[in-house]
């Protein structure tokens, strides 16, 4: 029984097939529906996954040790730059720049007189009316009274620097994460950070390209000089989760030098302003990197298109109309149709259908739609 169905399906296949390719009887070369292709003009972009990043990120830590007095922002906020984060309680650090003022002036104060009496060394010593020990020793105090000032004067600036340590200032305009210490902890440089800031607007959005798509655009003069002009780089524009454009166009910046050898595929960076904060680090996109805004170039129909681990082919005929199973590299889609970067040329031939009836080298009747 199981052996009739088998047979009866075969013969029911073989009939719709040769209905639909309008097969003549044996022998006949077989008919296919096909397409010449043409040039359009169309955008030229690329689509490819990103993730944003932000340009710059600071783990807030204190250089100095003691108690925190004062936390001054709330957690995932959006701080100015200049804005004081926290403040170390001061008492300490404020007496010890005290200390250290009034050492600075004692020791000016010393070096006045030891300079004031060499002074008068140096007068004497050539009346030889005091002896050349007793200069030696003025020259001597005079040295270190002056040496003692610059000691006192280092140690004023340290004093200075520990004390303006007592507040945290964000070192620019960004998001801050929730903080690690409430008021009234003990702190120190081995506390580790007290907060993470994050620069938001702009913010950076890193996505790669596998280096057939580029070996294709740079192949083409035009498009290299697009990707290439630094002058007016090329512009990206970002889609949102459910196919929702982002508001604000952004930049090309970076293309990595090298290709990376594991994955095929090189580095790009672009730069997209995000006034708004709606982007976050961390945050996938879609990105449309736009590198020619109306150019000439190869459209068909996406529906001609056949994929075999992730590469994309078409079916071509060529001058004595057999079929060969042509690689090629995609770039824009326009509704229904895409666009061809490499791979085919205007008036080529393929098949629009039937792609699981052919076999490459195989010779058809193309029927030109």
């Amino acid at each position: 029984m199981l052996r009739v169905l088998s047979a009866m399906l075969l013969v029911l296949l073989l009939s719709v097939w040769s209905c639909r390719h309008k097969q003549e009887p044996s022998g006949q070369v077989p008919s296919f529906v096909a397409m010449k292709v043409s040039e359009s003009t169309v955008p030229t972009y690329v689509d490819m996954v990103g993730q944003a990043g932000a340009m710059t990120s600071v783990n807030i830590v204190t250089r100095i040790e003691g108690v925190l007095e004062g936390h001054y922002f709330k957690d995932g906020a959006v701080i100015p730059k200049g804005t004081v984060l926290y403040r170390i309680q001061r008492t300490q650090y404020e007496n010890e720049l005290l200390a250290a003022k009034a050492q600075l002036e004692s020791n000016q104060a010393s070096y006045v007189q030891a300079r004031d009496n060499l002074r008068r060394m140096e007068s004497l010593i050539n009346s030889k009316a005091v002896s050349k020990a007793t200069y030696d020793s003025a020259v001597a105090a005079e040295k270190e009274a002056r040496a003692a000032v610059d000691q006192a004067q280092a140690n004023y600036k340290v004093a200075q620097l520990n004390y303006s340590y007592t507040e945290i200032a964000a070192p620019f305009t960004g998001m801050i994460s929730k903080g690690s210490y409430s008021v009234g902890n003990l702190v120190s440089p081995s506390s580790g950070t007290l907060a993470t800031m994050t620069s938001v607007d702009p913010i950076f959005v890193d996505f790669e390209m596998n280096e057939n798509k580029y070996l294709a655009i740079i192949s083409d003069s035009v498009m290299r000089r697009d990707l290439m002009d630094t002058k007016n780089p090329p512009k990206v524009t970002l889609i949102l989760p459910g196919q929702k454009p982002y508001s604000h166009q952004g930049f090309l910046d970076y293309i990595s030098p090298t290709v990376d050898p594991e994955t095929g595929t090189l580095d790009f960076r672009a730069t997209v302003p995000n006034p708004d904060n709606l982007l976050r680090p961390g945050n996938y996109v879609t990105v449309r990197l736009v590198i020619s805004e109306n150019r000439k170039g190869v459209v068909v129909p996406q529906s001609v298109l056949t994929q075999v681990q992730n590469k994309y082919f078409v079916y071509k005929l060529d001058g004595q109309n057999k079929v060969s199973q042509t690689v090629v590299t995609t770039g824009s889609v326009i509704g229904n149709n895409i666009q061809i970067l490499a791979g085919l040329n205007p008036g080529d031939v393929i098949l629009t259908e039937g792609f699981q009836m052919v076999q490459p080298g195989m010779k058809v009747n193309p029927i030109l739609k």
